[in-house]
């Protein structure tokens, strides 16, 4: 116990009140630590995403052109999946699997083996497609899935960050590459098509969707990115090149199943991969702006950690006042007894002479303040993040209740937002309430 005396009283704050102070801050710096460490396994995660949908495009062709087309491609593109992979893996190992520190959630600890698993067979596809023992749509699905696996992980990153800043970009980082995953179902669904030489009306809506799907996603990117994104190239993908444009108004045109030249297939793979690499260049951008953050962050934690122990150097070597020290007991601004009136604020709030329990409190009101500040901007940039779940939970519960697809209940949720002229989250929120009072 630290303890100072004068004539008329003993006033005190303990060594451990002073530790947990001191911890406080310390808890602060290891989860930007940690964060810093995520943002560059979540590089690793977009990189192998990138690749997964390269080698799903790929394999789209392979297949549906029994074998005929961009079979040196595929090769050359396993290798890169495979380094990509690796690297990944030392990752999530090196920062995740030593769980004693508790930096990491047994939700996103979980999420890590689904992915992994899913990896894990990822050679067992591989071997079917060589093969020809599987159809583009079976492939096309299997990937999707995994590619969902590691975007849940970045979900989940996102989630668990506690630094506001980090968090948006987080969160921008996953409506890019949510976005970009649209765009690479786009293009799987439309290479399927050309390299069948026809589109049904169901595929031509699927792709509109798809389309419809990747602009929500870049709008939200731009609303949280705005200050970092190349504004002209996210312009550009809103509206989409001319070229990629061109061929999505004739797969349109094509919906009576009039037949096209399978030779198509590679043009709009081309296309559809300079849209899909520039949203990748939006997505670097994003990754070069968290790296540069957390480690500011950290910079800044460390300096406010030095200046914290400096600062109870300090006091520890004044001498209290005789005047009532100001503590948790005597601030008017706590909760106290049910009923009673807010009190006006002491006058030994402002008194010099309880400089040492002052100030001490002071940093305890500090770091209180701060914490708070930033549950509030957490909560802010985690909102897209909410909204986002609550629209999954409503398809959800679409799709169980009127046994519809997933792309038939968010169309459904879209036309209801439309006809009630609300947003898509506020008729979310609306079809869960109703079910809840089922």
């Amino acid at each position: 116990m630290r303890y100072k005396e004068n004539m008329q009283m003993q006033v005190h704050y303990s060594q451990t009140t002073e530790r947990f102070l001191l911890a406080a801050k310390q808890a602060e710096l290891t989860t930007l630590q940690h964060l810093a460490n995520s943002s560059q396994v979540v590089a690793g995660i977009s990189n192998l995403i990138h690749q997964l949908q390269r080698e799903r495009g790929i394999s789209n062709i392979y297949l549906a052109s029994h074998s005929e087309h961009y079979a040196n491609e595929r090769i050359q593109q396993l290798q890169q999946t495979l380094a990509s992979e690796q690297q990944l893996r030392l990752l999530l190992s090196q920062y995740y699997l030593p769980v004693a520190t508790g930096s990491s959630s047994s939700r996103l600890l979980h999420c890590i083996s689904l992915s992994l698993q899913g990896l894990d067979n990822l050679m067992a596809l591989r071997s079917q497609i060589a093969e020809q023992k599987i159809s583009p749509l079976q492939s096309t699905q299997a990937f999707c899935r995994l590619i969902a696996s590691l975007l849940q992980l970045v979900a989940d990153v996102a989630e668990g960050a506690g630094e506001p800043q980090l968090t948006r970009l987080l969160v921008a980082l996953f409506n890019l590459m949510q976005a970009k995953e649209y765009a690479g179902q786009e293009r799987a669904w439309g290479a399927i098509g050309f390299a069948c030489g026809r589109f049904e009306p169901a595929l031509c809506e699927r792709l509109q969707q798809l389309q419809h799907a990747q602009s929500e996603q870049l709008l939200s990117a731009r609303e949280l990115g705005s200050a970092i994104l190349d504004n002209a190239i996210l312009d550009e993908q809103l509206s989409g090149n001319a070229d990629l444009q061109q061929l999505r108004k004739l797969m349109q045109q094509l919906s009576d199943g009039t037949e096209v030249a399978a030779a198509l297939s590679e043009v709009w793979f081309e296309f559809s991969t300079q849209r899909i690499d520039q949203l990748y260049q939006l997505e670097q951008q994003v990754l070069q702006a968290l790296h540069a953050k957390a480690q500011q962050k950290l910079n800044e934690g460390e300096q406010a950690m030095r200046q914290h122990r400096q600062q109870l150097r300090s006091l520890s070597e004044r001498t209290a006042g005789p005047e009532q020290p100001t503590s948790l007991l005597s601030d008017p601004t706590q909760p106290g007894l049910f009923g009673t009136l807010p009190e006006p604020a002491l006058a030994v709030l402002a008194s010099d002479g309880a400089g040492l329990h002052r100030t001490f409190y002071d940093l305890l009101q500090e770091q209180a303040q701060h914490i708070q500040q930033m549950q509030l901007q957490l909560q802010q940039a985690k909102q897209a993040l909410t909204d986002q779940k609550q629209v999954d939970r409503a398809k959800l519960l679409l799709m169980q209740q009127a046994k519809l697809s997933e792309q038939q209940a968010y169309r459904q949720l879209q036309q209801m937002a439309m006809h009630s002229q609300q947003q898509l989250t506020e008729v979310a929120a609306a079809v869960i309430a109703a079910h809840t009072q089922k």
